[in-house]
């Protein structure tokens, strides 16, 4: 007797795409990660200030009002790592990555 082969459907769920990251109107995202073995003070100034210290191998979120700002990074005693300064320009919606190795220059 010849065997019958019966298929069934079955349903694959679709995984619903990521949505895009949305910002706070006039704001952009500043991200700085510390990829060296010491917690690092990041000081930003420009149009919004911060400050963080931000442990080894971890990075931070900032969300900034848009503008021209100027980042400084140092560790907290002042030993260990020499501290660093850099500039970006931030757009709305625009997002900017940094680590403590970035574009810097190495403050005298």
């Amino acid at each position: 007797t010849p065997t019958q082969i019966r298929i069934v459907a079955t349903v694959t769920p679709v995984v619903p795409p990521t949505p895009e990251q949305a910002f706070p109107a006039g704001q952009g995202l500043f991200t700085f990660y510390n990829p060296t073995g010491h917690d690092l003070v990041v000081d930003v100034s420009g149009p919004t200030f911060v400050s963080t210290v931000i442990p080894p191998n971890n990075r931070e979120e900032f969300y900034l009002a848009a503008g021209s700002y100027l980042y400084m990074t140092h560790t907290p005693g002042g030993h260990g790592l020499d501290p660093t300064k850099g500039v970006f320009d931030l757009g709305e919606g625009q997002l900017i990555e940094k680590d403590y190795y970035s574009d810097y220059e190495w403050q005298q």
